[in-house]
Protein backbone atom coordinates (compact mmCIF):
# COMPACT_ATOMS: atom_id res chain seq x y z
CA UNK A 1 0.00 0.00 0.00
CA UNK A 2 3.17 2.33 0.28
CA UNK A 3 3.16 2.63 -3.53
CA UNK A 4 -0.28 4.06 -3.37
CA UNK A 5 0.43 6.19 -0.52
CA UNK A 6 3.32 7.49 -2.28
CA UNK A 7 1.65 8.39 -5.57
CA UNK A 8 -1.42 10.33 -4.13
CA UNK A 9 1.34 12.04 -1.98
CA UNK A 10 3.59 12.66 -4.83
CA UNK A 11 0.94 14.56 -6.71
CA UNK A 12 -0.60 16.03 -4.26
CA UNK A 13 2.44 18.08 -3.62
CA UNK A 14 3.04 18.46 -7.04
CA UNK A 15 -0.08 20.05 -6.85
CA UNK A 16 0.99 22.23 -4.15
CA UNK A 17 3.73 23.74 -5.29
CA UNK A 18 2.22 24.86 -8.77
CA UNK A 19 1.97 28.82 -8.30
CA UNK A 20 0.41 31.30 -10.58
CA UNK A 21 2.67 31.58 -13.06
CA UNK A 22 2.31 27.77 -13.81
CA UNK A 23 -0.08 27.15 -17.11
CA UNK A 24 -3.02 25.72 -16.53
CA UNK A 25 -2.01 23.11 -18.45
CA UNK A 26 0.10 22.13 -15.63
CA UNK A 27 -2.48 22.34 -13.38
CA UNK A 28 -4.56 20.20 -15.46
CA UNK A 29 -2.32 17.33 -15.24
CA UNK A 30 -1.71 17.12 -11.53
CA UNK A 31 -5.68 17.42 -10.83
CA UNK A 32 -5.80 14.18 -13.29
CA UNK A 33 -2.20 12.61 -12.02
CA UNK A 34 -3.85 12.79 -8.36
CA UNK A 35 -7.06 11.65 -9.73
CA UNK A 36 -6.24 8.40 -11.17
CA UNK A 37 -3.74 7.79 -8.10
CA UNK A 38 -6.84 7.74 -6.16
CA UNK A 39 -8.88 5.70 -8.59
CA UNK A 40 -6.22 3.15 -9.19
CA UNK A 41 -5.40 3.06 -4.73
CA UNK A 42 -9.20 2.71 -4.50
CA UNK A 43 -8.97 -0.74 -6.47
CA UNK A 44 -5.73 -1.88 -5.22
CA UNK A 45 -6.82 -1.40 -1.98
CA UNK A 46 -10.59 -1.08 -1.60
CA UNK A 47 -10.85 -1.50 2.17
CA UNK A 48 -8.53 1.50 3.01
CA UNK A 49 -9.17 3.57 0.16
CA UNK A 50 -12.28 2.19 -1.18
CA UNK A 51 -16.10 4.10 -0.34
CA UNK A 52 -17.23 2.80 2.89
CA UNK A 53 -20.53 1.54 3.23
CA UNK A 54 -22.41 2.67 6.51
CA UNK A 55 -25.63 1.02 7.85
CA UNK A 56 -28.17 2.66 10.35
CA UNK A 57 -30.32 0.75 12.63
CA UNK A 58 -32.81 3.06 13.41
CA UNK A 59 -35.20 0.84 16.23
CA UNK A 60 -38.68 1.96 17.30
CA UNK A 61 -40.50 0.43 20.58
CA UNK A 62 -43.82 2.13 20.65
CA UNK A 63 -46.89 0.61 18.84
CA UNK A 64 -49.28 2.83 17.02
CA UNK A 65 -52.03 3.08 18.51
CA UNK A 66 -55.75 4.60 17.39
CA UNK A 67 -57.84 7.02 19.14
CA UNK A 68 -60.35 4.32 20.33
CA UNK A 69 -57.29 2.13 21.86
CA UNK A 70 -56.29 5.54 23.80
CA UNK A 71 -59.79 5.87 24.88
CA UNK A 72 -59.20 2.73 26.51
CA UNK A 73 -55.89 3.48 28.11
CA UNK A 74 -57.57 6.74 29.30
CA UNK A 75 -60.48 5.42 30.65
CA UNK A 76 -58.65 2.38 32.39
CA UNK A 77 -55.95 4.83 34.52
CA UNK A 78 -59.10 7.31 35.44
CA UNK A 79 -60.40 4.25 36.92
CA UNK A 80 -57.39 3.17 38.75
CA UNK A 81 -56.98 7.03 40.07
CA UNK A 82 -60.33 6.67 41.49
CA UNK A 83 -59.85 3.69 43.44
Amino acid sequence: MSGALARIEHWEKEIEAINEGSSQVVLGRGREMLSHARWRAEREFPSQWGSQKMSINIGCNSVPTTSEALSKDISALVAQIGK
